[in-house]
């Protein structure tokens, strides 16, 4: 009982309610970190996944749209040459990109061209519009129905290994003539996506719309994945990714980490607050002296707790306690102003007590402010460090300072960049000893090799550094600052501050002059990167000026209605003119109508379909108020803006249509020839350069005994065994029937 009594007190109950609170804030904030991660966790896995999205949809859209190539090349062409043609015309589809298996055209369905037939032979004769298999069967009907292009999901190809199939109908009079087909391997597209190197960081998966895992563990679809969809023309995939591991395994690390601390926290605060209740805490000091100081103490104590307690705990208990969204902002607010008042009583008292420090450090502020201009406006490096120096001396009142740089691969010679004061050869006269031994011989060479700051406030103390102090006496030299400069925890050189007074450094001078360091340090990066910045755009601009290509940029223009209606050109560069014919200085400031001389702003509706996709736009275009044809690409900047790539293809298109109107006259005459050969009196026939049938008359018909559809595509030995078996007549008597005539036979190709 006794024990319990003398246990019982204010103080411990109030420090048992205090060990509650943190425990109960701990094991909440907890859970709510942990909540935060898995979220921060999965944001960042999705962040990730569009990455690979876009880098998959790109990869099929370049290969899976080869079948439009392969579908125009059909439809411009008969049938003799596209058999002619096609093994001049698919290698250049197939090798445009890596991962194309094959590309083929099946007239009536049956594969008879493919490219390349190496490693497809088992392709080779494959009938798409006989084949049962349900999800072929699918692709073709839909393909049929709709006349788009239709793609398949992963599926195991004929000739081995796993591939999607991007098939096309065509029609030709009106009838189905057959199919076109690009297969592009899947495998390929995934490594070329990134994400075989990208499942060493996470667990991947993909599958298609039916819900088929073809790729990664199946597994991460039933542990919650992020989940991002994948579209493959008329479908889609969908990629699932979790964390290495799991949600739980890939954030316990960093987890376990803030549990430490947070634990950790709560056992110092208690602690904290155990020691500012104990009753034996008091300071040693009279009775005259202790109300000053006491007023101090209460005051930083009383804050301490508060302040802790008050960032730990404000926000998280307005959120607990209250709903209302306004509410907590009002409360919010208030806190925020009785935060402040509480700082600057506090600031306020800490001017008075260390009033005197900042009498002594003010002449490293006014250097401070005197260089922050210099800083900013700095061009070069030695500018920038002569200027610092000079405000140092100019500024702070210092006799002399100077800045060296550590040289590299020259046993560490510390170089002298910029000076200003009296020097008098002094940095010169040191040179030798710095070489020799560096960290030993000065306190300049002894900041850089320690990178902490070295304060000398009176040389006749000084027993190290002889040779340093000697030359230091013999310019008035009485007191010294060295603090390194350091890039990464490293130090690369160092400032050092000279004074013909003694005491004159103070440890506020150092936080002053050290954080000036760290400026000069931040704004030596700074120029670092304004400089190539600069460089970068000068070559940019290069690169502008002098590309082939036509580009422009334009600005939107909008109604009252906030509508784009039409478009201004901003820049144009100087290969505009050679692409349009009109020179750029004209076109730029003006609307689009108005340098075409238009009412209607052309290619509205793409240029402003970027806004909403957010990818760029390719087109081919005729363009009427230049009688050219272009090549367009056009892309979103951003803030109303967009840039257009352009090129003339006037000059393409006329050679396209001229060939397309050769190929026309040549397939005229090519069948005038038919009507001829096939109404000739003697049997003709004409084969391929295999030696194929390809063409009969009716006088061949008759001699063989035979139709003609019998007879296309064998070898002339195979009709004559066929006509053997059909009428009895022996190879040997059909030939002396052909050779008995008085007329030879005349071969036609």
């Amino acid at each position: 009982m006794d024990f319990a009594r003398k246990w019982i007190t204010t103080k411990n109950v109030f420090l048992l309610i205090i060990a509650v609170v943190l425990l109960t804030f701990g094991y909440l904030g907890t859970r709510e970190y942990e909540k935060w991660l898995l979220n921060d966790n999965r944001e960042k896995v999705s962040e990730t996944l569009q990455i690979y999205q876009r880098s998959i949809e790109s990869i099929l859209i370049r290969r899976l749209g080869l079948v439009n190539g392969l579908d125009r090349f059909v439809v411009s062409r008969g049938d003799k040459e596209i058999e002619k043609d096609f093994l001049v015309f698919a290698p250049g589809l197939h090798n445009d990109f890596e991962g194309v298996r094959n590309v083929g055209i099946a007239p009536q369905g049956v594969l008879t061209l493919i490219y390349p037939l190496r490693g497809n032979e088992q392709a080779m004769g494959y009938n798409l519009l006989t084949d049962e298999t349900p999800s072929v069967k699918s692709d073709v009907s839909r393909a049929i129905e709709t006349g788009d292009v239709v793609v398949s999901d992963p599926f195991q190809l004929r000739q081995g290994g796993l591939g999607i199939a991007a098939r096309k109908t065509i029609y030709k009079n009106g009838k189905l003539w057959g199919l076109v087909s690009v297969v592009v391997d899947v495998p390929t597209v995934i490594d070329y996506s990134g994400l075989v190197k990208g499942s060493e960081n996470l667990d991947l998966s993909l599958r298609d719309k039916t819900g088929k895992v073809f790729w990664g563990n199946e597994k991460i679809f039933e542990n919650n994945p992020v989940i991002q969809k994948i579209v493959t023309v008329d479908g889609y995939w969908e990629l699932g990714g979790i964390g290495l591991g799991g949600w739980s395994s890939s954030i316990r690390s960093t987890l376990n980490i803030f549990v430490l601390f947070v634990w950790t926290l709560g056992v110092l605060i208690w602690l904290l607050i155990s020691l500012l209740l104990k009753k034996e805490i008091s300071l040693i000091i009279s009775e005259e002296k202790i109300s000053e100081r006491t007023k101090s103490l209460r005051i930083v104590a009383v804050y301490l707790v508060v302040g802790v307690a008050w960032i730990f705990f404000s926000d998280r208990a307005l959120l607990y306690v209250f709903t209302s969204p306004e509410l907590i902002n009002q409360l919010q607010t208030i806190k925020g102003w009785l935060f402040v008042l509480i700082s600057s009583l506090i600031i306020y008292w800490l001017i008075e007590i260390n009033y005197g420090r900042y009498l002594v450090t003010s002449r490293a502020l006014r250097s401070v402010l005197a260089s922050s201009r210099l800083l900013a406006l700095a061009e070069t490096e030695k500018y920038l460090y002569q200027g610092i120096c000079d405000a140092l001396v100019k500024e702070g009142g210092y006799v002399m300072a100077w800045v060296g740089l550590v040289e590299k691969n020259k046993n560490g010679l510390i170089k002298q960049i910029a000076v200003a004061g009296k020097s008098e050869g002094f940095l010169d006269e040191l040179k030798i000893t710095m070489t020799r031994a560096i960290g030993e011989r000065t306190p300049c060479s002894m900041a850089i090799t320690s990178g902490k700051p070295v304060i000398i406030n009176d040389i006749d103390e000084v027993k190290d550094y002889p040779e340093w102090r000697l030359a230091a006496e013999k310019r008035g030299y009485r007191a010294l600052i060295a603090i390194p400069l350091k890039e990464n925890g490293k130090p690369f050189g160092l400032i050092g501050i000279y004074s013909n007074k003694t005491n004159v450094f103070s440890y506020g001078d150092l936080e002053v002059l050290s954080s000036y360091a760290s400026d000069l340090v931040f704004g030596l990066r700074t120029l670092q990167l304004r400089t190539s910045r600069t460089e970068a755009e000068v070559k940019l601009e290069k690169l502008y000026t002098s590309m082939a290509e036509g580009v422009a940029f334009y600005e939107y223009v909008r109604d009252k209605k906030n509508r784009i209606v039409n478009y201004t050109i901003l820049d144009a560069n100087p290969a505009y003119k050679h692409h349009s014919g009109i020179d750029p200085d004209f076109v730029k400031g003006k609307l689009v109508t108005e340098v075409f001389g238009v009412k209607k702003p052309p290619y509205l509706k793409e240029y402003t379909d970027i806004i909403k996709t957010k990818k760029p736009v390719v087109f081919e275009t005729y363009f009427s108020p230049l009688d050219r044809y272009f090549y367009v690409s056009a892309v979103y900047l951003g803030q109303d803006r967009f840039s257009t790539i352009f090129q003339d293809i006037t000059e393409r298109k006329n050679i396209e249509n001229s060939l397309a109107k050769t190929n026309k006259e040549i397939h005229s005459q090519k069948q005038k020839l038919e009507v001829i050969l096939r109404d000739m009196g003697d049997a003709v026939f004409v084969t391929d350069t295999e030696k194929k049938v390809v063409l009969v008359n009716r006088a061949m018909e008759n001699l063989f005994g035979l139709a003609e559809k019998e007879m296309m595509g064998k070898s002339i030995e195979e009709v004559m065994m066929l006509s053997y078996e059909s009428s009895g007549k022996k190879p040997d008597d059909l030939i002396k029937t052909v050779f008995d005539k008085k007329k030879p036979a005349r071969p036609v190709e």
